[in-house]
């Protein structure tokens, strides 16, 4: 059962992040045109009471129209994740690497390893947790979001990622991208929970 923490009020715990480094905000990215959604969700990760929690800021959706011959507008979805990292001194974009290539280099780190099954089992870790360990915000896509994950599947080989039985799985993996980038910023032991914080590269110290 799929059990996660809506965040009605916006209510970070400022104790929590008193100390710079504790307070990363990363991206995860999953394109779609056609035939799926793309998927972003802008996050970031805190240490509360000792132990890391992955909060979701926003999930974005763009939706393809296949009634009306609309595909989703890439450069639009691409354009959004470096406003968002400028606006919100993201450390981390993560997706996969399909339509990334003239973006890249526009912010300073932006990883193209897709989301595979480690970062889907630090998700269910951190779901798994209680309480849970990632909050979603209070919005319609957070449902659909729940929705998928719901619908996962895991593969009895230990390399592949769990699949959806029917539908998309687009804000799953763009999920598992922050998740991923998570895991990066913190250094997170997914069986454990044991994290290390490190100074981020290419950061300007004041």
């Amino acid at each position: 059962v799929v059990q996660l923490e809506f965040d009605r009020e916006k209510d970070v715990d400022k104790t929590a992040v008193s100390l710079k480094h504790y307070f990363h905000y990363f991206i995860g990215l999953d394109a779609g045109q056609t035939d799926s959604n793309a998927a972003m969700v802008l996050a970031h990760g805190i240490i509360q009471q000792g132990t890391p929690m992955l909060i979701v800021d926003a999930i974005l959706l763009w939706r393809p129209d296949k009634k009306r011959g609309l595909m989703v507008d890439l450069l639009d979805f691409m354009k959004k994740a470096v406003e968002l990292a400028e606006i919100f001194n993201v450390r981390l974009i993560r997706s996969d690497r399909w339509q990334t290539a003239p973006f890249t280099n526009l912010v300073v780190n932006w990883d193209t390893t897709p989301a595979g099954r480690k970062e889907y089992d630090m998700m269910k870790a951190l779901i798994s947790n209680n309480p849970p360990l990632i909050r979603l915000p209070w919005q319609q896509e957070s449902r659909e979001l729940l929705a998928q994950l719901k619908e996962l599947e895991t593969p009895t080989n230990e390399t592949s990622k769990p699949r959806v039985r029917q539908g998309h799985q687009d804000l799953a993996d763009a999920l598992a991208c922050a998740v991923g980038a998570f895991m990066q910023l913190f250094s997170i032991n997914p069986e454990t929970l044991a994290f290390e914080l490190k100074k981020p590269e290419n950061e300007v110290v004041d």
